[in-house]
């Protein structure tokens, strides 16, 4: 039973995305305050992909280690602090989501105003830092990842 819930927790993947969804599509033609972005993934990948901020595998990642917890006393208190570290992180990433979505969006209307190549530079670079911190969430979700099923394999 722990086995096959391992090889569960074994299906789920880090991708290095950089929140590619949260970039707003141009167009050619004149200013247009309605934007589109680029599409989400599919739901399939989304799913299994963890620290994804609009998919279900973070969820199901959770759901998976308390049913491990549920089963095996003995790993409660580990699988629990395990959660909410896990937690802790995955809301920073859908906090640097909403953020990079704004900074797009901000940076999509300073497009046609002439005097912004300083203001759209700003927040190229804040975008940059943004993406940095997102890769160094997903390191620290795929270490989680990894650590408890190297312990829950011990």
């Amino acid at each position: 039973m722990l086995k096959g819930k391992i090889e569960k927790l074994k299906t789920f993947d880090i991708v290095f995305c950089n929140m590619i969804h949260e970039k707003v599509l141009d167009s050619n033609e004149e200013f247009d305050s309605t934007i589109k972005r680029m599409p989400l993934c599919e739901k399939q990948y989304r799913d299994k992909r963890l620290g994804c901020a609009h998919g279900s595998s973070n969820t199901r990642f959770i759901e998976t280690l308390r049913s491990i917890s549920d089963d095996f006393p003995s790993k409660r208190d580990l699988i629990t602090k395990t959660i909410l570290t896990f937690n802790q992180l995955v809301s920073k990433v859908y906090l640097l989501d909403h953020e990079r979505g704004f900074l797009e969006y901000d940076l999509h209307m300073l497009k046609h105003k002439p005097s912004s190549t300083v203001e759209r530079g700003s927040i190229q670079k804040q975008i940059t830092i943004l993406e940095e911190k997102h890769t160094q969430l997903l390191t620290e979700l795929g270490t989680i990842k990894q650590d408890i099923i190297d312990t829950l394999t011990e």
